[in-house]
């Protein structure tokens, strides 16, 4: 089964291996500028969602290339459970079937180090990047943005002051150029994978993965329903179909409003 993916990042590169174990092979459509539907270094704002942009990106790979499967892959920065300590990276991949008309999506998160720093001098500037081998970088002076910068030649143009103090050095974010994103674009391969090889027992349509949560185990001693989950419910997507796995029989007394008010 061959898919392909809208992407000008070699994302496929970055994917392929993982997909690989679930019978999937990508080709790469680079046709498309993915930097209209909005950009790391902000110069185009995301109007869609996440899911909505990797669903574009899915469709177009279809339409352009005449092919039954279609990835789209979306990355967000920012936000997440820890944003005052970290920079927080989210992944979003689409496969989308033209002939169900299906949409699977895929998720990875977790947080990363990367963050613009203003430059002072060469020496702060230095042991910052030299924390992130491999990664590339951007310099934003005012209304100019400059890409795909490496180690060296950030140093050099610090060195011949080009880099002005108060300039801003930001990661660059892109797939080819971001290590530690790489290795969560292997992650949400693993999620899209899973979900792959995961059919539905009455249509046999994939994505048969747990979506909902069931809330309201009993407490063991009042048997009082709490808040803590009781079951994992799931659910296709295609025909309606839902299975649930019981957890424990009874929750901790601890989390009972009754019996720990």
């Amino acid at each position: 089964m061959q898919a392909v993916i809208t992407t000008r990042h070699n994302k496929a590169e970055y994917l392929s291996s993982v997909l690989k174990k679930a019978g999937l092979t990508l080709q790469a459509y680079e046709g498309f500028d993915t930097d209209t539907l909005g950009s790391f270094c902000k110069t185009v704002e995301r109007r869609d969602s996440p899911e909505a942009c990797a669903l574009i990106k899915a469709k177009i790979a279809c339409e352009a290339t005449g092919s039954a499967f279609g990835i789209g892959s979306e990355g967000s920065f920012g936000g997440g459970p820890y944003s005052s300590f970290f920079n927080w990276n989210q992944e979003v991949l689409c496969f989308y079937d033209t002939q169900t008309e299906q949409a699977i999506y895929a998720y990875a998160e977790g947080p990363v180090g990367l963050e613009s720093i203003p430059f002072t001098n060469r020496k702060v500037l230095t042991e910052w990047v030299n924390r992130f081998p491999g990664q590339r970088w951007m310099l934003l002076k005012q209304e100019n943005v400059t890409k795909g910068l490496t180690h060296n030649s950030l140093l050099k143009m610090a060195k011949s002051s080009i880099i002005k103090e108060g300039d801003m050095i930001s990661p660059d974010l892109r797939a080819m150029y971001s290590p530690t994103r790489q290795i969560l674009l292997a992650e949400v391969a693993k999620d899209l994978q899973y979900r792959l090889q995961s059919h539905c027992p009455e249509c046999h349509a994939r994505d048969f993965v747990v979506k909902k949560h069931e809330s309201g185990l009993p407490c063991g001693l009042c048997r009082t329903a709490t808040s803590k989950v009781r079951a994992h419910i799931s659910h296709c997507t295609m025909c309606g179909y839902q299975q649930a796995e019981r957890l424990d029989d009874v929750a901790d007394p601890y989390y009972c409003s009754v019996c720990n008010p």
